[in-house]
C-alpha cells in the first residue's frame, strides 16, 4: 500500500491489493458490533465485479455483523424483462423502459408521484424477482450466505410498512439538524436498519463519469425505483428542482440516526493490476466529497448540497481544496465508459 495522505479529515490512498485495502478500512472505521452498508449498484457496466471486491474488504475489516442495504433502481431491473413490464399511463399503453428513456415518461413521474399502482399490481414482485437474479448473477447472494451478511432492501421494507417510528426520526433529526424540506422522508427509514441506530454505517461509492459521490449515494435509499420526483423538474439555471434539498434531506436522516462514514474509489482500469484503485475515506462526508468534487473537476461550490452540508457533514475550506487538488493531481480517473443511466 502506498503511503496514507491525510486531509483535514479525510484520508486517501492508492490500493494495490485487497489486503492492503482491508487495512486501510479497519484503521480508519469505527469499532462497532454491527456495520451497515450502503451498497452502490448503480453503474453495471464495470462497477459490480468491483463492487463485490470492496464489500469483502468491508467484511473482512468488520468486526462483527454486517448490513448491506440498497433500494430497488428500475434500470438495473430490465434483464429478465428488457423492456419491463407493461401498464396504462395517461390512457396509452407504455412500459418500464418508456419511464427511464424518454422525457415523457420521466415527466409523467414528476407529475405521478405515487407508486401504488406499481406496488398493487404485478410490478412490485417482478422487481424483487429482478432483483434475486442480479444478486445471484453478480454473485452477491452466495457471498452473503457464505459470510453471514443481511441484506435489507429499503424500498421492499417501506413499501411493506416496516419503517422506524416517523416521531422519534424527526426528532432525532431535528436534535442534531435544520427540519428535513420534505417531512414524508421522516417516514422511509426501515425499521430493519432502525434496529441498529447508532452503528457506522459506510456510505460505499464508486466514481462514474458524472458527479456522484458518497453523499449522493444516500439518495438511493429513498425508495422510489425511479426518483424522478425527488429530482424535480428542470430550473431556467438548467439545475434539478429538487435534488439538492433530497439529497442533504437523506444525508441529514442518516447522518442522525447513524454515524456515517463515506468509503470512495475509482479503479485504474488500464493498469496492469486490475485490483489498483484509488480510495478516499472519511466520517465528514461533505468535507470528501467537496475534496472529490475539486480533484476530479467538478466545482463543489456550485452544488448547493455539499456546500449546504459544510460544517453538518464535515468542515471544507478554500486552502483545504487547494491543498487536495495539488497533492491528489491525476487521482480517481473517470471509468473509461459511460454509465447506461445517471439519474440514480
Amino acid at each position: 500500500m502506498e503511503p496514507v495522505l491525510r486531509l483535514g479529515d479525510s484520508v486517501f490512498s492508492r490500493i494495490n491489493t485487497s489486503a492492503d485495502f482491508t487495512r486501510l478500512l479497519k484503521d480508519n472505521l469505527p469499532d462497532s458490533d454491527s456495520l451497515i452498508v450502503k451498497a452502490d449498484w448503480v453503474g453495471i457496466e464495470e462497477g459490480s465485479a468491483m463492487n463485490l471486491e470492496t464489500l469483502r474488504c468491508i467484511v473482512d475489516a468488520a468486526q462483527g455483523r454486517v448490513i448491506v442495504t440498497e433500494g430497488h433502481l428500475l434500470h438495473r431491473s430490465m434483464e429478465l424483462e428488457p423492456k419491463g413490464l407493461k401498464f396504462i399511463a395517461d390512457g396509452e399503453e407504455v412500459d418500464w423502459d418508456w419511464l427511464i428513456n424518454n422525457n415523457m415518461g420521466w415527466r409523467w413521474l414528476i407529475r405521478n408521484p405515487d407508486w401504488g399502482w406499481f406496488i398493487e399490481g404485478p410490478h412490485w414482485k417482478h422487481i424483487m424477482k429482478e432483483e434475486k437474479h442480479f444478486l445471484g448473477k453478480y454473485g452477491y447472494l452466495d457471498f452473503f450466505k457464505e459470510n453471514g451478511v443481511e441484506y435489507v432492501n429499503a424500498t421492499d421494507e417501506v413499501w411493506a410498512g416496516k419503517v422506524a417510528d416517523e416521531r422519534i426520526v424527526r426528532e432525532t433529526v431535528e436534535s442534531r439538524f435544520p427540519p428535513v424540506f420534505t417531512d414524508k422522508l421522516y417516514g422511509i427509514v426501515p425499521a430493519r436498519l432502525f434496529k441498529y441506530r447508532g452503528a457506522p454505517l459506510i456510505s460505499q461509492s464508486k466514481r462514474k463519469d458524472y458527479q456522484s459521490f458518497t453523499m449522493k449515494n444516500l439518495f438511493g435509499l429513498i425508495p422510489d425505483p425511479v426518483r424522478a420526483w425527488w429530482h424535480g423538474g428542470r430550473t431556467r439555471q438548467g439545475t434539478e428542482a429538487r435534488l439538492d434539498k433530497s439529497i442533504l434531506d437523506m444525508n441529514k436522516i442518516y447522518g442522525a440516526l447513524f454515524e456515517v462514514v463515506g468509503v470512495f474509489e475509482a479503479p485504474h482500469s488500464d493498469g496492469s493490476n486490475p485490483f489498483t484503485r484509488d480510495v478516499g475515506i472519511s466520517a465528514g462526508i461533505a468535507q470528501l466529497d467537496a475534496i472529490l468534487s475539486r480533484v476530479t473537476g467538478y466545482e463543489q461550490e456550485k452544488t448547493a448540497y455539499i456546500s449546504s452540508g459544510n460544517s453538518m457533514f464535515g468542515f471544507f475550506d478554500n486552502g483545504l481544496l487547494k491543498k487536495a487538488e495539488s497533492q491528489l493531481s491525476g487521482w480517481f480517473p473517470a471509468p473509461k465508459e459511460k454509465a447506461f443511466f445517471s439519474k440514480a
